[in-house]
């Protein structure tokens, strides 16, 4: 199960760290670049998304192995 590879440690700072970043509404560009970063960091294929002028959204991108449904 996916759960077993998490750990709370790591969840609660990564929970800090966001929290710590300043990203208020429509300023959301470094905690967006945040995630970014923390997803590449574990491997994960990332596109940060401009949703809006100045508005980044960032986007993991996990590739399966088939013809499954995508999440």
């Amino acid at each position: 199960m996916l759960l077993s590879f998490v750990k709370d440690e790591e969840v609660l700072q990564l929970a800090k760290d966001l929290i710590s970043i300043p990203s208020l509404s429509g300023d959301e560009t470094q905690a967006a670049k945040f995630v970014a970063k923390f997803l590449e960091d574990n491997g994960i294929e990332t596109e940060l998304t401009e949703v809006d002028p100045g508005r980044l959204q960032p986007l993991g991108i996990i590739k399966g192995t088939g013809n499954g449904y995508s999440l």
